[in-house]
């Protein structure tokens, strides 16, 4: 599952804020990690049958090759730095 956000500093603050709670309640990228490689085709049935965990961190650039072409047609992909430039050149109201 892929959260998607509008390319502003509020909604990237809200995204690094769920980061930051996957990462505290030790389910964010290197948990993630550690658990699909330690998985067996086993342990996925009884995973099944269970609750699910959910894991959740902010995609970095290497992780672009893991979303569809249909995804990259239809979204504009955003870096930190591109949204905070973005942010710094709006004029005040």
């Amino acid at each position: 599952m892929m959260v998607k956000y509008m390319p502003t500093l509020s909604c990237l603050h809200e995204a690094d804020h769920l980061h930051q709670h996957f990462v505290s309640c030790l389910h964010g990228r290197d948990e993630w990690i550690q658990s699909e490689s330690m998985k067996s085709e086993q342990e996925l049935k009884i995973v099944e049958e269970k609750d699910a965990v959910l894991y959740g961190y902010i995609g970095l650039a290497h992780d672009l090759d893991k979303v569809d072409l249909d995804f990259h047609r239809r979204c504009v992909i955003r870096s930190r730095k591109q949204i905070n430039v973005i942010a710094s050149d709006v004029p005040p109201s």
